[in-house]
Formats: C-alpha cells, structure tokens, sequence
C-alpha cells in the first residue's frame, strides 16, 4: 500500500500506520514507489482488522526495502580492502629473488602495499579505503582488480606476475556486503578485457598464488557501515577458504593407511581393556577418518583407503595426521608433514609413500614450550588425482598391503653418543641430581619395554661456573651412550640427501670466506673462483649420481631398482631425483657461464655472491625429504623421573657413510646443542576460601602476611566493609612464588563484590 492510498482511506498523512521509527513519510513514500505498484487515485483499498504481527511483518519487510539501494538512484558507495598477505609461486624464482607489492586500482584510482622482499609468504596489515559514487546497476560494470608486481629495481620496470579481477556488485550481494578473511588466487597476468575473452575462470589457467583479503562495500553513511569487520585479527592461519575458485581444479587425495607399529604401551591401554583407535587425515579445513580398529598389541593393521576432495593449487601446508580415540573427541598423537616437500616438483600434485610417519604426543599442549614424546608409527601413503572419486572408504588387498611393507626392509643400526660437557645450565636447577637421557623412537625410551640399553648418564650435581650459570664437566671419563635399534633401510635416501647438503655448505663457507676478505677485489675473486670451481665439480658428481637412478632402463625394471636400494624408491623419491638432476644442470650452467665472464670488477662480484648464495638456499630446499621416515635422536635432561629440558638432532647429520660426501655434516665432530626447557607446570597448592564470616578472611590474612594490607588500600575496602556474604573463591597459586599476579586476581574478585554489595559472586 502507497501512502497517497492510505490518505485516501481516511488516515491522516503524520499517523500512518507504519511505525516509522525515524523514517520520514516521504522516505517510505519513495521507497515504495520503486518496489511495489502504486495504487491509482480513483481506487480505494479496504484495510483489514488491526494485527499486530501483521504489522511486525510489514516493517520487517518496509525496512529491508528501504536499506536497498535503488537501480536508478546514484549514490556513494564506499570500497574497504585490508590486505593480510600471500602465497607465491616462485615459478622458478628463489626466496631471495621474490620482491613484491600489491596494487589495488578500483575506477582509476590505485594504490600499492608497501613492497615485501625475500620470502614466497609476504604478511601485509594494510587498509585501503575508495569512494565511488555509482547505481547499484553500475556495480556490475566496476570491477576491482588487484595486481601482484614483481619490482625491477630502479632502471627496470616491474613485471607483473598475476592479477584478480571481480566486479562491486559480487561483492556487495555477500553476506553482510563483505568478504572476510578469505583467499583470492592470483591466475596469469592478463589484462581484464583478455579474462573476459578467453574465459580464464572457467577453464584451467596458470596459478600465481593467492590473496589473503577482507574487501567490504557499503552505502557511504549508512547506518551498518562502520560494523567492526575484525580486520586486524591474527594472520597466522594458512587453512582459511578460497573464494572466486572457478580457476582451480577439483582433485582427489587417495590415502592409505597400511599399519600403524612401534605404539606406545600407554595408547594401547589408554581405554582399558579394549581400546579402538582411529586415523584422521586433515588438508586444509577437509577431514577424512578411518573405521575404529581395535588395538591388542604394539601393532595395529588397519590396511583402508580414505578420499579428500581438494581444490589444487591450494593454500594449506601441511598434511596432518591424528591418532583419535573411538569417539574422536581427543587427540592421542599426532604427525605433520609439509606439502610443499611432498611435490616433488613446484608443478606436480603432492606424492608421499609408502612410507612411515612419526607420530608424537605433546604432554603439555597449553604450555609454549611443550615435550615431545614418540607414541608410534604409520605405514601410509597418498597421491592426487584430478578426477571426483565416488566411494570414501574402500579395502586395500592384502598383496598391495604385504609388498608396502616388503619394500621397507629391515636393517640393524647403532647409535653411539659421547658427551663432553654442559654449561649454560640455569640457576634453578643448581641443586637437582641431573642426568642425560638418549632415544631414538622406541629405542632408550623409558616408556617401552626394549632390550636394556647403556642410554642414560649417571646422575652429577652442577658445579657453579664463575657467572650465573652452572655446569657439568665430565673430564676425561667422559660418558657414552651406545643404543642397539631395528628400522627400515633408508641409506640411499639419506646419503643423497647429504650430498646435496654438503654442496650447499661448500658453498656457503666459501661465500662467507669470500665477504670477510679484506685484501681488495682481487682475493675475493680468487675467493669466488675456488668456490665455483668446486661447486661445478660437487654438481657433477650429484648429476652422475642422479643419472644412475633416474635412467628409463632402471625405473622401468623393478629388479634392478631394488637392486640400487633394498627398500625401493617411491614414485616421490623418483621426482625429487629428477628435480634434484635438474636443478643441479641449471646451477652448473649458470656457474659455467659466470667463470668464464668473471673479470674481478665490483659489479660481477656481487652478481657471483649473488648466485652463489641463491645456489646455497636451493640446495638447502632440495635436502629436506618428507620421507625420512626414522624418527630424530631425542637428548632429554632428567632429574630423576622428571624431564627438564629436550634437543632433538636429525638423523641426517650424524649418519655415517664410508664416503665422505654421503655422510652427515656432525658425524664424528664435537658439536653444541641447545637445549630447550620443558615448561612443567609446578607444585601448586589449591587454597579454598569459605570466606563466609569475617574470621576467614582472618585465616587469609595469616596465610598471606602482608599481601591483604596492599589488597585493601587499592580496593579501598577495609574490615567492617567485608559483609558476611563474602564470595566463595577458588584460588590456584603456587606456594613458592606469590608475586602480584595472585594480588590481582584477589583485587578483580574485590572489585566485583563491591560492586555486586550483598549478592554472591562466585569467582575462579
């Protein structure tokens, strides 16, 4: 109903029967000419019986048609974008090579974050504010672009490396006119006209990473346009959603879980007598859980194929797995792997296994400094496909299951570990017996039942070292642990990833030789020249190794596979070996070229450190393999039963080879390791107050000498105020350390019961 019908009913113009609430007549007038048919002048309309929800009804649905802009109407809009950060694809780039920035270009105007260097995840905090002034209709014409540049320096232009484009009308129609925190992918840079040509969001297209952005548009002074959007919320998250994902393509993840081995005694009986265990597999926000399997003794087979739906290329790093209880309410352990090693190649769709993973259990997940604790292994093993599987759970045959762990193999190692002092230990633990603990999954681990084992040091009181600190000295007697242990034969594995590595340390000690030359250019050509001179000779011998493995004769035969390698090499082993080939003959061909155009200027010689140093952070990426599947050497410091402090030493560095360039870096040397403090909540003693009558606030005096006297002059409170209505108060506090914190929480509960006066507050 207009409201030139409702004067012609009889209604005066200033008592519609609208509650207006600061709507004017004419508003409501306006408003209802363009969303609902005027009646004509000679009609009269009947009004029905008064109804009150009727009309609760009607302003509902009046107040919605006037907060909708009309199509014809030109008004101001306003345009919010906070930029959080991004996800790069370093399309062949190094870290130390990736200089970006963001321009954001709405209706001619743009600007630009500030420009971010040396890292694939830059993190941003910026806001962006424009005011367009539009109809409604024209929002679909304005379109917001956002462009990632890569900067060129000062004589060269930026390249720009991806863009993404939407319109304000998108934008406008989501839920509360914004979109927040969300992931918009960067495809290939292409100018607005040619996406709309070639349709790049409905095929596939090349991916350059992703925005993270919170983009709002409101009507200019509306009453909802300054709702706080939590825009300086944390940017830690990497598992948020993907928006705009007509890009990207719809994979499926195929995960096998095989076995899980090695459990901890405390898993097996955590629900006495029958305890069912669960595997969950997470990417991302997408969840996938095994069938509960009933778990009788240390080994489990579970031998179950799950599928994940996956948008690829995705923003999630890591692929987690979780040791659940039969209800999955709690977490008993837990493994982590990064998805960026499990590609293989930047291009490929991640690969893993069959392998283990290594599951642990944090004792203190509250606290930031927790303990690690090996529970158990897992025999899995996933790949990508771009297609949409039908079934989420299937069997795995028994044939595929036996050769999975066939393929492992068994070895027997020894883990030899002598100790030569320790200092730096802190003050409090001055009067504890200390002793040193060595294990290495299962093996020297207190909490299974393995073969004795010389693993512990004998427990020394620390003697005062002269400045604050205290220290063990063991002299000539110096201790040696030496651990007896079973795993899976990895050696190929591990000494391709040592030689890979020792490069990369050639090459950073001959760059820091290079930079604290002081005897001018020429030593430090001399310098760079040694350091290219062995690199290319080190590539060679990585590229001749590599060639062995990734012939067609040998990945076509299985026997002569096996033969190179007990345990045989996946199909991620496979392609990192044929990246690992790869990048070395780019490496070598670069260093090539810089040796024969070497003259000794100052110029080339910041180019060669350059590269040198980019050759360095490439060949260290290239070590790292997700599928070193034996756990690392945990080194615990123990006063009695109870854990002080933790270091843990990967495996790769201490493993012993006969030749030189496939050993690890620390085997045979004396090296420090720090030690972090395990946080362990101390002796705390729960104080119950029944502060009822004023004689127990008394009784809390005499506990607390001289802490109430500060606590009544700043609450202003004194004993006659103290009612006999006094809260009844739970209060933790640790005996040995009652500092202001405790004083503070008193004063919070003090504040409240003045306020509150005779009611009862109850307070923890």
């Amino acid at each position: 109903r207009s409201h030139r019908s409702l004067e012609q009913m009889g209604e005066p113009s200033g008592r519609s029967l609208w509650p207006t609430n600061g709507i004017s007549s004419s508003d409501l007038s306006s408003e209802h000419s363009g969303t609902e048919e005027t009646t004509e002048e000679h009609e009269v309309v009947a009004s029905g019986p008064y109804n009150e929800e009727r009309m609760k009804k009607d302003f509902h649905m009046e107040r919605i048609a006037v907060d909708v802009p009309k199509d014809n109407i030109t008004e101001s809009f306003e345009l919010r974008v906070h930029v959080f950060g991004a996800e790069i694809q370093r399309q062949g780039l190094t870290e130390r090579e990736i200089n970006v920035t963001v321009r954001i270009c709405l209706a001619g105007q743009c600007r630009s974050v500030l420009t971010h260097s040396g890292t694939a995840t830059p993190r941003w905090n910026e806001t962006f504010s424009y005011t367009v002034e539009k109809d409604l209709i024209d929002l679909r014409e304005t379109e917001l672009e956002f462009k990632l540049y890569g900067k060129g320096g000062l004589f060269r232009r930026d390249r720009l490396w991806g863009s993404f484009v939407c319109d304000l009308y998108t934008v406008y129609c989501s839920d509360r006119h914004c979109i927040v925190r969300k992931w918009f992918p960067l495809t290939s840079a292409l100018s607005s006209e040619d996406r709309r040509a070639n349709n790049d969001y409905e095929g596939t297209s090349d991916l350059c990473g992703f925005l993270k952005m919170s983009v709002c548009v409101r009507r200019l002074h509306h009453a909802d346009a300054n709702i706080d959007m939590s825009f300086s919320e944390d940017t830690t998250d990497d598992e948020g959603e993907m928006v705009f994902t007509e890009s990207l393509l719809h994979h499926t993840m195929t995960v096998r879980i095989y076995k899980l081995c090695q459990l901890d005694p405390c898993v097996i009986h955590y629900d006495h007598p029958y305890t069912y265990l669960v595997v969950q597999v997470q990417v991302g926000k997408q969840e996938a859980h095994t069938h509960a399997v009933k778990a009788t003794s240390e080994s489990v087979c579970f031998n179950e194929e799950i599928c994940l739906r996956l948008l690829w290329p995705t923003v999630a790093r890591k692929v987690i797995f979780r040791l659940l209880d039969k209800n999955g309410s709690e977490a008993l352990a837990e493994a982590v792997l990064s998805l960026k090693q499990c590609q293989g190649d930047d291009e490929c769709s991640p690969l893993f296994g069959p392998a283990f993973v290594n599951f642990h259990r944090i004792e203190e997940p509250d606290e930031p400094s927790p303990a690690v604790r090996f529970v158990g292994r897992a025999l899995v093993e996933f790949d990508c496909a771009e297609e949409d599987r039908v079934r989420d759970h299937c069997s795995i045959p028994d044939e595929e299951a036996k050769y999975a762990d066939y393929i492992q193999g068994r070895c027997e190692y020894v883990l030899l570990c002598s100790f030569s002092d320790a200092n730096y230990i802190h003050p409090m633990f001055r009067k504890k017996n200390i002793s040193f603990n060595v294990s290495l999954g299962p093996f020297g681990n207190t909490a299974y039942k393995t073969a004795v084992s010389a693993h512990r040091t004998i427990s020394v009181t620390p003697a005062y070292s002269g400045i604050k600190y205290y220290g063990i000295a063991w002299g000539n007697q110096k201790p040696i642990c030496e651990i007896q242990c079973a795993w899976e034969n990895i050696e190929r594995r591990i000494g391709r990833c040592n030689a890979v590595q020792h490069v990369a340390n050639v090459i950073d000690t001959l760059v820091n030789m290079a930079v604290r030359e002081t005897n001018g250019c020429g030593a430090v050509a001399s310098h760079i020249c040694d350091a290219l001179h062995r690199s290319l000779f080190l590539l060679g011998f990585i590229i001749e190794s590599m060639l062995m493995y990734t012939s067609w004769l040998v990945r076509l035969d299985r026997r002569a596979r096996e033969r190179l390698s007990f345990a045989a090499n996946t199909r991620l082993d496979s392609a990192r070996m044929m990246r690992i080939k790869s990048k070395a003959c780019e490496t070598r061909a670069t260093f090539r070229r810089l040796r024969f155009r070497f003259g000794g200027t100052r110029s080339i010689i910041e180019v060669a450190l350059d590269r040198l140093r980019d050759a360095a952070h490439l060949l260290n990426l290239l070590a790292l393999d997700s599928q070193m599947s034996i756990p690392h050497v945990l080194v615990t410091m123990n006063s009695g039963s109870e854990s002080l402090a933790y270091a843990k030493v990967p495996i790769t560095e201490i493993f012993y080879s006969g030749d030189k360039n496939l050993k690890g870096t620390y085997c045979g040397y004396t090296r420090a390791v720090a030690m972090e403090q395990i946080r362990i909540k101390a002796s705390e003693k729960e104080v119950r107050l029944l502060c009822l009558i004023p004689l127990h606030v008394l009784e809390l005096e005499k506990f607390l000498p001289g802490h109430f006297e500060q606590l009544y002059r700043i609450c202003g409170l004194t004993h006659r105020t103290c009612s006999s209505k006094i809260a009844l108060m739970n209060v933790s506090t640790q005996v040995e350390v009652l500092q202001l914190r405790f004083i503070h929480q008193i004063i919070v509960i003090c504040r409240n019961f003045h306020k509150a006066s005779d009611e009862c507050f109850h307070a923890s």
